[in-house]
């Protein structure tokens, strides 16, 4: 699994006496990307945020900007993450990693492993910067060769970046407009919990699940 690729990645950077002084960004072989993600993602400072387009069936996963703050997320499945995201829609940067040595690590959770790495790292809202234009950009997809609609969502006008880049997403044709549709999904930075152990009785068999949770 793609989690035990990472998890040995991220041991031997920390393993090394003197680490660089480089960005970490999980990339995959299924997703495209436009070259100035990879240009924003250099000066990453501690870690950075930016939309993905085409994820889990939906339109995108992106953070919610207000004024340049992080206040939420926009994600087709929220679930009780604190960090709904996609796995390509952050970097962090190395530094990071020496700073919590201990914490660092990606369960074994299905759809809950961005959610866990991150829960690993000392940041707060201030600390993350948005890229791709303010999270109004799309410069990373995932991508397949099959051939499906566009999903269809109702969007009120709002005074977050989702206005910018719900329009940046009909452009370009991830989504659709319609005014008896579903709502854009999102939600508050603060709105969401942990997942239950009770609710998921086979976690426990993993001790890293346990510290995670």
């Amino acid at each position: 699994m793609a989690f035990l690729n990472r998890n040995a990645a991220i041991q031997f950077i920390l393993s090394q006496s003197n680490p660089p002084e480089v960005v970490l960004y999980f990339a995959d072989d299924d997703n495209t990307y436009d070259l100035r993600l990879f240009e924003g993602i250099r000066t990453t400072k501690k870690i950075s945020m930016f939309p993905v387009g085409l994820v889990a069936g939906s339109s995108h996963s992106s953070p919610i900007l207000k004024d340049g703050r992080l206040v939420g997320y926009s994600d087709s499945w929220i679930c009780k993450r604190k960090f709904p995201m996609d796995m390509a829609g952050f970097a962090i940067n190395i530094k990071i990693l020496a700073y919590n040595p201990d914490r660092v690590a990606m369960p074994f959770i299905p759809s809950y492993e961005e959610d866990g790495f991150l829960k690993g790292f000392n940041f707060n809202r201030e600390d993350v910067e948005a890229l791709a234009e303010n999270c109004t950009k799309v410069w990373v997809w995932h991508t397949t060769t099959i051939e499906k609609s566009a999903p269809t969502f109702r969007f009120e006008q709002s005074d977050t970046n989702l206005q910018s880049l719900f329009t940046e997403l009909q452009n370009t044709g991830l989504i659709k407009k319609s005014d008896d549709g579903p709502h854009l999904p999102q939600c508050g930075i603060d709105s969401v919990s942990l997942v239950e152990v009770v609710k998921y009785p086979f976690l426990r068999r993993s001790q890293n699940v346990l510290d995670y949770l």
